[in-house]
């Protein structure tokens, strides 16, 4: 279970039917930039890098080919302030960031950890077993 953010090769908004924002140039130029903002990252495997560090946790999705299209996605699990570290990434990258489960952009200059908190606490009940559960013949 995951937090997911979509990366997009744009610095602003983008309208997701046009499509119409530059393709990454390469998987191995996109590593590249993660790791100047997140020297601890590690890529042993360059389709899946991951970042495990206090401010956060957050896996790479970059697919398994070098030809990059125009997005990539991150897989958060937790930290103390991922929202700002995505944040630090996209501005210091001309990135933007979709939070996918808050339908909204994040914004570089100030990001708000509101939707990262409501999915951390879903998780925490779904982990404590204390989501609400509909009794099994409720299903049909």
């Amino acid at each position: 279970m995951s937090w997911d953010i979509l990366i997009m090769n744009s610095n602003k908004p983008v309208n997701f039917e046009k499509g119409d924002w530059a393709n990454f140039t390469s998987r191995q130029s996109v590593i590249e930039s993660i790791q100047q903002t997140f020297p601890d990252s590690n890529w042993d495997d360059p389709s899946w890098g991951i970042l495990d560090n206090e401010k956060a946790v957050i896996e790479f999705n970059m697919g398994d080919t070098e030809d990059m299209d125009n997005t990539f996605m991150l897989h958060v699990r937790g930290g103390q302030d991922p929202t700002g570290e995505i944040a630090k990434m996209c501005s210091q990258h001309d990135w933007i960031a979709y939070d996918i489960s808050g339908e909204k952009f994040i914004d570089n200059n100030q990001p708000t950890t509101n939707s990262f908190q409501k999915w951390e606490s879903f998780r925490d009940h779904v982990v404590r077993g204390t989501a609400n559960k509909k009794p099994w013949w409720k299903f049909w």
